[in-house]
């Protein structure tokens, strides 16, 4: 009696990225960790380039200690993260860093097709 689910389907548009319930919970945890992690970021120097643009060095360090710390919590529902620093973005004039992580979620297999057979008989001539 009542009812079993066996897909946590939350109504997302055909060709969503938010199918099932995973999805979204692997991403409602990497946005919290992002927007923490990103933070830290907040008011702290980065030398810029004379257009302006964020120093090479200090971007990949900032994307070093957001991946580091997103996949240090994820580990066990993520296969990658990948963490981008604008490098184009005048940081002296808009005062605005921007970063973009990617988030890879593990496959769920919802599915299996197998396929069963009796494997030929050799006939052995005497």
């Amino acid at each position: 009696q009542g009812y079993y689910i066996t897909n946590g389907r939350i109504m997302a548009p055909n060709g969503s990225d938010f199918t099932f319930m995973q999805y979204r919970r692997v991403m409602d945890q990497a946005t919290t960790l992002l927007n923490a992690a990103a933070t830290k970021f907040i008011n702290t120097t980065v030398r810029t380039n004379a257009n302006g643009t964020i120093f090479e060095v200090d971007a990949r360090k900032i994307e070093k200690n957001i991946y580091a710390y997103m996949f240090g919590n994820m580990r066990q529902d993520v296969s990658d993260i990948k963490v981008v620093v604008d490098r184009n973005n005048n940081v002296y004039q808009t005062l605005t860093i921007n970063i973009t992580a990617n988030v890879q979620p593990f496959g769920y297999a919802k599915y299996i097709n197998l396929t069963i057979g009796f494997a030929p008989v050799q006939v052995v001539s005497v």
